[in-house]
Order: C-alpha cells, then sequence, then structure tokens
C-alpha cells in the first residue's frame, strides 16, 4: 500500500512540475527606415560666400592697419 501511495505521488509531483514549466518565443519583423535628406545648396553656398567674404575682409582689415610706415 505505501508502495502505491509513493508511486502516485511521485507520479503527482511529475505532473505538477510539467505543467507550470512555461516557453515565451518572441519574433521580431525587421522593419524598414526610410530617411529623406533635402539639402538646399544654393542656401548653403550662399552663407559660405557670405562668411567666407566677411572672413576675406577680417583678414584684409588686418593686414591693412600699418604698424609701420613706409615710403617710396
Amino acid at each position: 500500500m505505501t508502495k502505491n501511495v509513493f508511486i502516485f505521488t511521485a507520479a503527482a509531483l511529475l505532473l505538477i512540475t510539467a505543467g507550470c514549466r512555461t516557453e515565451h518565443r518572441i519574433e521580431v519583423a525587421p522593419m524598414e527606415v526610410n530617411l529623406n535628406v533635402n539639402v538646399n545648396v544654393k542656401v548653403d553656398k550662399a552663407l559660405d560666400d557670405f562668411f567666407g567674404d566677411l572672413d576675406n575682409m577680417e583678414a584684409n582689415q588686418d593686414s591693412a592697419s600699418p604698424t609701420t610706415k613706409t615710403t617710396e
């Protein structure tokens, strides 16, 4: 009789632990990303020209201010 109780208890524990096992799988599909970069080249070039002119003016002013005056 104790042998039957032991087998029944072992079988019940086996079934209980097998029922508690869970497994989750998550599949993630790749997604597409589209990037559109619009650059206004005219404005960019105009800004470069404007700031380039300012840099040239500043360089000319630095070189135009004489520290010593020479005469010919």
